[in-house]
């Protein structure tokens, strides 16, 4: 029932910044591309809202690179000793796709762009966790992984 809570939370958080971001996308998805600061969810048993309580400090180890080609998006997360790939599709304000790295299955995620503010929120759907065997297991309740990204 929580789960269920925290996803109807996300999607009318979603909503709302989608209605309030619509006018300022006229730049075009094409601005997302290139480097962007990271922040990593502090709070991987809720799903991510905007709120940047809930986010760690800037991630000086971290980077995130985005590349746009007319819908498509893809980004690359690293640091010092992991990467992770976003590829997924842009609509206005959202991008939905999947994140993978080079262990385990992917993962869905779903990201809400501020053309505004140069903000993007990455949030995945659960979590897998690589065991000593390099076997992954994944866990629904958390979202380790979601990324607030900042210009």
């Amino acid at each position: 029932m929580e789960t269920r809570i925290y996803k109807l939370e996300f999607k009318s958080e979603m909503t709302r910044q989608a209605a309030g971001n619509r006018g300022a996308a006229g730049n075009g998805a094409q601005s997302l591309s290139g480097n962007w600061r990271v922040r990593d969810w502090t709070n991987p048993a809720a799903l991510p809202v905007r709120d940047s309580k809930y986010w760690g400090s800037i991630d000086e180890q971290a980077s995130f690179s985005a590349s746009v080609d007319g819908g498509s998006f893809e980004g690359r997360y690293q640091t010092p000793n992991y990467s992770a790939w976003y590829r997924g599709t842009i609509s206005e304000n959202t991008i939905t796709g999947q994140v993978t790295n080079d262990v385990c299955p992917p993962v869905r995620f779903e990201g809400t762009i501020d053309y505004a503010e140069n903000v993007i929120v990455l949030a995945t759907e659960g979590t897998y966790w690589v065991n000593n065997d390099n076997s992954c297991r994944y866990d629904s309740s958390q979202h380790f992984g979601s990324l607030l990204l900042l210009r």
